[in-house]
C-alpha cells in the first residue's frame, strides 16, 4: 500500500492529505476510528474468539499510526 507517496511510516497527515485530495468527508473521524480499532486489535480479536496463533500472526502485520 502507498499513501501520499509513502509505503511505510504513515502519519495521520498522510491519510488526511489523501482524503482531502479524494474529497472524502469526515476523514479525521474515519482515520481516528480506524487508528483506535487497529490499536486495540488484540482485544477485539480475543473477544471474537480468534485463535491465539492467528492473533499473533495478524498483529505482526498491523501498524499503529503515530
Amino acid at each position: 500500500m502507498s499513501a501520499n507517496n509513502k509505503r511505510d511510516d504513515f502519519r495521520r497527515e498522510d491519510l488526511l492529505d489523501v482524503a482531502r485530495n479524494m474529497g472524502i468527508k469526515n476523514a479525521l473521524s474515519i482515520v481516528d476510528q480506524t487508528v483506535e480499532i487497529v490499536a486495540n486489535w488484540y482485544r477485539y480479536a480475543s473477544e471474537a474468539g480468534i485463535k491465539e496463533a492467528h492473533k499473533e500472526q495478524i498483529s505482526k502485520n498491523l501498524r499503529v499510526m503515530r
